[in-house]
């Protein structure tokens, strides 16, 4: 038995937006199995088969990284919780947190 192949998803009229190989373009991207086949100015909704989204210009670019949180957890949960932050985070763009150490009780050390 043979897989499939994974289904294409082209997100097309976007700004792409990445600062690691300095670009910024307006183009789009082929995504099939979670990764990036294709990506550029030439990329055009004509994928067989595939999923397209009209980006209308929006943003594209990599994970965003919050090096200053402060939650709630632990001491605080009825103010926020490590999993609200990282919900609310991730509907943001927002891939990576880094909490800041001054929780009561301290949830981080010198190691």
């Amino acid at each position: 038995m043979t897989d499939a192949p994974p289904r294409r998803t082209v997100l097309l009229n976007a700004r792409l937006l990445d600062p690691a190989s300095r670009r910024d373009e307006t183009g789009g991207v082929v995504l099939a199995g979670g990764l990036i086949e294709d990506i550029g100015p030439g990329v055009t909704g004509k994928a067989d088969g595939a999923q397209v989204v009209e980006c209308g210009g929006h943003l594209l670019v990599p994970g965003l990284i919050d090096m200053c949180v402060s939650t709630g957890e632990p001491g605080n949960e009825h103010r926020e919780t490590l999993a609200s932050a990282s919900a609310a985070a991730a509907a943001g763009g927002v891939t990576t947190m880094v909490v800041m150490p001054d929780t009561d009780p301290v949830i981080d050390d010198v190691a």
